[in-house]
């Protein structure tokens, strides 16, 4: 085929066209073909920002290129997280895609509006939305992929400063404060300038006053107010406040509005001063001499261009003005350019004696506030008198007289001529003379007389001493003498006289100097007549200096017999002149009559030149020679304690022949054996046995206390002593022996142990306890016995020990076993202890055998621990009883998470289908073994377990219970019969857990009242419930003694009416009743009886108590009232029937107390004052002469107490007062002392040996070198008789330095301790305080070198103590220190943590602990305490001392105090811990204390529900966690909140999502969050939160903001 060429293409133009229109058809073809091949190319940019809150939406533009052909294309996108903006919160959520129309010429493009409609009032400063294009199949991916559109903020914040005002050379701090908190941080620049104050800059050159130059401030994101310190300069330049002004010139971002001033004031502090001296302090009254001045000085020239004026007032004795003391000259004020100023002093001359007289200026203030009052601002001028005072005297009293007390003194006047007004005393002197002696006649006078000021005459007074001596009139002249201040007047007016008159006369009394009289040996009795003034009846005696003898009368009475019983007396004794006193002598003639001791007793009578004083009666006995023989016997020689009747023990102490003396005879003896007075037996006479008369025996019964003491058989013996009217027989006869049978026994228990293995303490304690008391205690050994688990420290560590009991009941010792906390898988194992055969006859429950159980931590989880205290044990009353035991009562450990706490009826717990359901686990009825442990159902694995062995007993029965009952005080007897096999408990009150006694039956106490035990029948450990079992004690009414009584039937006669109780004397409630007379009687409601013309003759009344109670009976007793007409004397005695009736007397007896006196001679001649001689109340006619009721050898009515044989004359044979068996009168005749028990030393009584005891203690035995201790030496008499002359031993060692003592009886040098003498049962203390200077170690004893009576018991007259002065090497106590928040705000609560370890090398254990921790108090005290917990020992908040008795080594014993404190200033303090002391001493005191420091700040002002949105959570306990402030910053308060909050990256991820509820008045903050997300911590940076939260239920606030975590 041919082609035709044409010509035109040819043509180079027409060809390079075509080839152009070739090329565009080209691409349109292609673009035509392959449209559906290739896609549009797309791309972003930001087309316009937006502003907040503005309906102008800011946009992106998203652009499509020309390409082939048109169309539509949709664009995705996304909003990323780097976005500054929230979507939904500060611009409308965007849909992600948008529709882009194209062509192929232009392409194509479409906005993607960001509306920010959505207003907030948060000043957040420019966000950002930040948009990305996503990939797609329809198009292709541009250059710019992303965009960012600005959300401009609409929110600004203002500034403000305020004024503020300081001290020149101080810091004025201005508080910068912002209305709003930005989200972002920014700065504002501060420039100064303006006001009086001159600008300057660091350092501050005088004269700059502050620093001026300009600052820059920085606001971090959240922040509200900022503190700018302008620092001032401190000049001495007086001079007046100084301001400048500062000005907030601008802030670094334009959401920020400054512009505000403020005014800085300079307070100048530099003052003049003001000052005054008297340069011329005196001036003298005449005028002769210079004037008085004051000079006012300042302390620089005054140059404030005007006169200065000081303001002063003018004090003192001295009176200003004319006709006064003085006038001033001068003035007060200072010219400008001036320094001082004078005020003078002119004095008045004046004729009045006032003495020196002053004048006191005192500077008040001063008219400039540029000077101020200074030291000194007072002064004084003294003014000079020149006056004097006439001084005289007179005799205003002249007359004295002596007496005691004295009534009638002498007086002198002395008097000035007119009255003292100087100011000051005037002292006139005189001399004295007379015939009178001072000191010894009168009471001596000072020599001179003192005017007080305002006192123009003074007294002298002349006091008689009453000398006792008879003597004529004395005289006291007082002549006045020279002196200063005064002359004196005419010679007749210096000189005064004072006559003492006597009025002493003699007095006699009368004693029985030597009152004991012997038949054989012949010894006479001697009575003593002594003479005495009248006006000291009691005083010393006196001469009789009358020139002749004076003769004094006595009658002679007593039981004795003149003439018969010793020789007869004159009846007078004539005292020779120039002696005191006159002897009367009584022989006794010597009879061979057995009879008691004889009485004489003289008694003074009236005579001539002496008046009788007191005592008037003295008495003298005549003690027989002859005795019976007293011995003791043991009736019955054993007794027992029982629960039971009674088992008594008996003593018999007989005499060699009936008690024939006329009175009771009283027998004395000791007590001693092992067994204790009223403690082992009831209470016996500690002392003595009364045998009445005509007795020849009495018996002494022994009656056991059953206590709860095992104590073995213990004795009671009696030893017979020396008394009177007796002598003792034989030394076999002179004591005896009663032996009490123990019946107690004491038993140990150990209980058994179950814990899990990984227990904190790592050890298991076994307690072994001691049921009741036993003397002397026990000892106990104890092993171990493998079982289940293997010893040696592979499952436990057993080391075999010993425990010692020291025998107090209830008393609990420990067995401590170490368990292995192993990894073995394995089940719960046990091992044994077994006690060994306690000493001392106790006994052991179950064998002594405990189980210790270690349950496995191995498995799973940990076992659950059994907790012991739960008894699986179930009470019933018989077999067919059901019971219900739930099993999770058996523990209460937590159940590990994942687990489930189960019961299962089968040891392995994997046997699934052995489990018990909750509901069955929780109504158990059937015993049987079941097991419990924690289970995994999803890993089908299972802890340890624990077995409870649920048990079903029958509870035993009470058949039979017997109460009792008797009348009056006394022991009873109960009786129960319980069911077969239970054994039977007492108690003394329904609630008590321990027992008092055991077994069927029981003996009370003597009981004074009605009283209720309680019994109980225990089988298996099931009991009864405890029944009431009455002690009834009946009250015994007592009708007391009763008197007959005589009345009369006349009321002209005598008394006519007779009150009927006053005829009982100690008498109960009770009755009268009418039995017999001569006619009725009328008894009315008082039990008066009106015999008014009533029949004469005998009437009966009967009395009956009425307060008896059952099973007591009432008693009764009747008088008989003798009825007469009164008008005679029917009895002769001289007395009338109505008389005798008013004294009390028998108007038909003419002798009613039947002494052979009738009863008118006895009531004396004034019947209104009868007679009655020894003053006692009971008139002679009623007390007999004769009588001798205490057998005391003084009648009754010589006799002021007629039942107490001791009164009035304790030397008369009756009375023992010491006890030692000896009488006062046998101790006054051989020289012994009446009142010491032991002296004579060669007495019966005290030749047995005494006990005393020595113990010593120190209170650091483990004292090192330069330490100080005390030892304490205690000295005890265990017996039951004064010790003497007691000599203890106790020298220091060259190794102690000698401090102090606290005995002068002590002599350090030689070592020897002299105690004079010491009671029966006390102790006497020694302490001597020495410092160690050597290194030990010691041994320090104490001995007993000798006493009086001797000691007879080696084994306690010794005692030592051992110091350890040699530390072992290693010791090493670690203290350390921390706190849960070292920067609290102020008023939370923060908790001190002090821990100790024992860290020593050689694994001491370290003991008696003291750890310091003092917490101050008061004001400025920065902690206040709260309360304290620690895992052992005691906390004392008051001292700060931590008492720990023991630590073992190891971190796993370390023990901790934690202390919780409160925070109440602002500001920084520190707390220390510091060991004190231990023992053995710590020898590496580097980290023998910690400290901590604790800086408290004043919390940021805010309202509840600010969000505190800084936080570091880097675990240094301060602000580790993001907080919300629950305190109200005006008013304190705390507030509740209910909170949502989510908290989001930067990059929009959710980290934290949290709510929570708090209730208000719980804390001052909520923790929120601590930084971490799933468990691992967070980057620092800056997180978005979103916060819905409520205060106290009022409307929610939803908050959003930042929050800054800081690394």
């Amino acid at each position: 085929m041919k082609m035709k060429l044409y010509s035109g293409l040819l043509n180079p133009i027409i060809r390079s066209e075509f080839k152009k229109s070739l090329l565009v058809f080209g691409f349109v073809f292609l673009a035509v073909s392959f449209q559906n091949v290739f896609g549009q190319t797309v791309s972003i940019v930001k087309n316009a920002d937006a502003i907040e809150g503005s309906p102008t939406p800011g946009s992106f533009e998203v652009s499509v290129a020309p390409l082939f052909g048109t169309g539509t294309v949709t664009v995705l996108y996304t909003v990323l997280v780097s976005s500054t903006a929230t979507s939904g919160v500060d611009f409308v959520a965007l849909s992600g895609e948008v529709d882009v129309t194209y062509d192929f010429t232009l392409g194509g493009s479409s906005l993607i509006n960001v509306s920010t409609s959505l207003q907030d009032v948060l000043l957040e400063g420019t966000e950002t939305v930040v948009v990305e294009i996503l990939s797609d199949a329809a198009y292709e991916l541009g250059a710019n992929q992303t965009a960012i559109v600005n959300i401009l903020d609409d929110d600004t914040a203002t500034l403000s400063i305020s004024d503020i005002s300081a001290v020149e050379g101080t810091n004025l701090v201005f508080n910068i404060v912002a209305d709003k908190a930005a989200l972002f941080d920014y700065t504002v620049t501060i420039n100064f300038g303006g006001g009086t104050a001159t600008l300057g800059t660091t350092p501050i050159v005088d004269p700059e006053d502050y620093n001026g130059a300009q600052r820059t401030v920085a606001f971090l994101s959240g922040d509200v107010s900022k503190q700018l310190a302008v620092t001032t300069g401190n000049d001495t330049v007086i001079e007046d406040d100084e301001t400048f002004v500062v000005t907030l010139t601008s802030a670094s971002n334009a959401n920020i509005i400054s512009g505000d001033t403020a005014i800085g004031t300079i307070t100048n502090d530099d003052l003049g001063q003001v000052t005054v001296l008297a340069n011329s302090p005196s001036t003298n009254e005449d005028g002769s001499g210079n004037d008085g001045r004051f000079r006012i000085e300042l302390s620089e020239q005054n140059n404030t261009g005007s006169a200065l004026v000081v303001d002063y007032t003018l004090t003192g004795s001295a009176a200003q003005g004319v006709g006064q003391d003085y006038t001033i000259s001068g003035i007060a004020s200072i010219a400008d350019g001036a320094i001082s100023t004078n005020i003078n002093i002119l004095p008045i001359d004046d004729v009045l004696v006032e003495g020196d007289e002053t004048v006191v200026i005192t500077l008040n203030n001063v008219n400039s506030a540029l000077y101020e009052i200074g030291t000194p601002n007072t002064d004084t001028v003294t003014i000079v008198d020149d006056d004097v005072f006439t001084a005289t005297i007179t005799a205003t009293d002249g007359t004295a007289t002596e007496a005691t007390p004295v009534t009638n003194t002498g007086t002198f006047t002395v008097s000035l001529d007119e009255v003292n007004n100087t100011g000051g005393p005037v002292v006139v002197n005189y001399t004295v003379g007379g015939t009178a002696i001072s000191g010894t006649d009168y009471t001596a006078l000072t020599g001179s007389v003192s005017f007080a000021n305002g006192q123009q005459n003074k007294i002298i007074t002349v006091t008689p001493i009453n000398d006792n001596t008879v003597e004529i009139s004395e005289t006291v002249i007082v002549t006045l003498g020279i002196g200063t201040g005064y002359d004196l007047g005419a010679t007749a007016t210096t000189t005064a006289t004072v006559t003492i008159d006597d009025t002493d006369t003699y007095v006699v009394s009368i004693a029985s100097t030597d009152a004991t009289a012997n038949e054989s040996p012949l010894g006479n009795g001697v009575f003593t007549v002594s003479l005495r003034s009248s006006s000291d009846p009691s005083g010393p005696l006196i001469l009789n200096n009358t020139g002749a003898p004076i003769v004094v009368n006595y009658t002679i009475t007593g039981t004795a017999t003149s003439g018969v019983d010793f020789n007869a007396l004159s009846g007078s004794v004539s005292i020779a002149n120039g002696q005191s006193t006159g002897i009367v002598t009584v022989t006794p003639i010597n009879d061979p009559d057995i009879e008691s001791n004889e009485t004489v007793v003289l008694t003074l009578a009236t005579g001539i030149g002496y008046t009788i004083s007191t005592p008037n009666n003295a008495t003298v006995i005549i003690v027989s020679d002859d005795a019976n023989v007293a011995r003791i016997t043991t009736s019955d020689a054993t007794a027992a304690e029982s629960n039971g009747a009674l088992a008594t023990g008996e003593f018999t102490i007989s005499l060699s022949a009936p008690n024939n003396t006329g009175s009771t005879m009283t027998i004395n003896y000791i007590i001693s054996g092992s067994a204790v007075n009223g403690t082992d037996y009831t209470v016996i006479s500690a002392n003595a046995i009364n045998i009445p008369q005509g007795d020849q025996s009495g018996q002494i019964l022994i009656s056991p206390a059953n206590d709860q003491i095992q104590e073995g058989t213990e004795t009671v013996i009696i030893t017979l002593g020396t008394g009177t009217g007796y002598i003792l027989g034989a030394v076999a006869t002179q004591t005896a022996t009663v032996e009490i049978n123990d019946n107690d026994q004491a038993t140990l228990t150990i209980s058994d142990v179950t814990e899990n293995e990984d227990l904190a303490s790592g050890q298991f304690i076994f307690n072994v306890v001691l049921d009741i008391a036993v003397v002397g205690g026990t000892q106990v050994s104890y092993s171990f016995f493998e079982d289940t688990a293997i010893g040696g420290g592979t499952d436990y560590t057993g080391t075999p020990g010993t425990l010692i009991f020291t025998g107090t009941a209830n008393e609990t010792k420990t067995i401590t076993v170490p368990i292995n906390n192993d990894a073995v898988l394995e089940n719960t194992e046990t091992f044994e202890v077994q006690l060994g055969m306690p000493t001392n006859n106790v006994q052991l429950v179950n064998g002594g055998t405990a189980i210790g159980a270690i349950n496995d931590d191995d498995n799973c989880v940990a076992a659950p621990v059994l907790d012991a205290s739960v008894s699986p044990i179930y009470c019933v009353v018989d077999t067919g009883s059901a019971f219900s035991a739930n099993l999770f009562d058996f523990t209460d450990t937590p159940a590990p998470s994942g687990t489930v706490l189960t019961w299962s009826r089968v040891s392995n717990p994997l046997i699934t289908n052995s489990h018990l359901t909750v509901a069955e686990a929780q109504d158990v009825s059937t015993p049987a073994s079941y097991y419990g442990f924690f289970y995994d159902a999803v890993n089908n694995c299972a802890s340890g377990n624990i077995e409870v062995q649920i048990v079903r007993n029958i509870i035993p029965q009470l058949v039979t219970i017997n109460g009792n009952e008797r009348c009056g005080p006394g022991t009873l007897l109960f009786s129960v019969v319980p069911s077969d096999g239970a054994s039977v408990n007492w108690y003394d009150s329904l609630v008590s857990d321990t027992p008092i006694a055991f077994g069927e039956t029981y003996t009370t106490p003597l009981l004074t009242a009605t009283t209720t035990y309680y019994v109980e029948a225990s089988e298996n450990e099931c009991a009864t419930e405890r029944q009431p079992v009455i002690a009834r004690i009946g009250f015994q009414a007592n009708t007391g003694t009763a008197q007959n009584a005589s009345i009369c039937n006349i009321t002209a006669n005598g008394l006519t009416s007779l009150d009927l109780d006053t005829r009982l004397t100690g008498a109960d409630p009770g009755v009268w009743i009418f039995v017999s007379g001569p006619e009725d009687v009328n008894i009315n409601s008082t039990n008066v009886v009106d015999f008014e013309a009533l029949a004469s003759g005998a009437y009966v009344f009967r009395f009956t108590t009425t307060n008896s109670t059952a099973p007591c009976v009432n008693s009764t007793i009747d008088i008989t009232v003798t009825v007469s007409d009164c008008e005679s004397d029917d009895d002769n005695d001289g007395l009338l029937g109505g008389q005798e009736v008013a004294l009390g007397l028998d108007p038909n007896n003419p002798d009613t107390d039947g002494d052979g006196i009738e009863d008118g001679e006895e009531v004396g001649a004034d019947i209104a004052n009868p007679l009655d001689e020894d003053s006692d109340g009971i008139i002679d006619a009623l007390d007999s002469n004769t009588e001798d009721t205490d057998n005391d050898g003084v009648n009754n009515q010589q006799d002021p107490a007629n039942d107490n044989p001791c009164i009035p004359n304790r030397f008369n044979g009756s009375c023992d007062t010491d006890g030692d068996g000896l009488s006062d009168l046998d101790e006054q005749t051989n020289g012994s002392d009446p009142d010491d028990p032991c002296d004579p030393v060669a007495s019966p009584s005290c030749d047995d040996p005494i006990d005393l005891e020595i113990l010593k203690s120190v209170d650091n035995v483990d004292a090192q070198i330069g330490d100080t201790i005390v030892f304490e030496i205690m000295v005890t008499n265990l017996s039951d008789r004064t010790a003497r002359a007691i000599v203890i031993g106790d020298l220091l060692e060259l190794g102690f330095d000698f401090v102090s003592k606290s005995s002068v009886d002590y002599d350090e040098i030689s070592g020897i301790w002299n105690i004079a003498e010491l009671e029966a049962g006390l102790s006497a203390e020694l302490t001597i305080t020495v410092t160690v200077s050597e290194v030990g170690p010691y041994e320090n004893t104490a001995t007993l070198l000798e006493s009086i009576p001797s000691d007879n018991n080696p084994a306690n007259d010794e005692s030592t103590v051992i110091l350890n002065t040699e530390v072992p090497e290693g010791i090493d106590l670690e203290v350390i220190k921390t706190v849960d928040n070292k920067t609290p705000l102020l008023g939370e609560q923060i908790t001190f943590t002090i821990r100790v370890e024992n860290k020593s090398v050689n694994g001491d254990t370290i003991n008696n602990i003291e750890i310091e921790d003092i917490l101050a108090v008061g004001p400025d005290a920065g902690f206040i305490y709260i309360s304290d917990v620690s895992t052992t020992g005691d906390y004392n908040e008051t001292t700060g001392g931590w008492t720990i008795e023991s630590l073992e080594v190891g971190e796993q014993n370390a023990v901790t105090l934690e202390i919780t404190v409160l925070v109440p200033l602002e500001g920084t303090f520190s707390n220390t811990a510091t060991l004190i002391r231990s023992s053995p001493t710590d020898g590496v005191v580097a980290n023998n204390n910690s400290t901590v420091d604790v800086k408290v700040s004043i919390p940021t002002s805010a309202d509840p529900g600010f969000l505190f949105n800084q936080f570091s959570p880097n675990g240094d306990n301060t602000n580790d966690v993001l907080r919300i402030n629950l305190r109200d910053s005006d008013t304190q308060s705390r507030a509740g909140i209910k909170y949502k909050i989510v908290i989001y990256d930067r990059y929009g991820n959710l980290v934290f999502e949290g709510a929570n509820l708090v209730t208000p008045e719980t804390q001052t903050t909520v923790d929120v969050w601590d930084g971490t997300y799933k468990g691992k911590e967070v980057p620092k940076g800056t997180y978005f939160y979103i916060m819905d939260y409520n205060i106290n239920e009022l409307p929610a606030i939803i908050d959003k903001g930042w929050i800054q975590l800081i690394r």
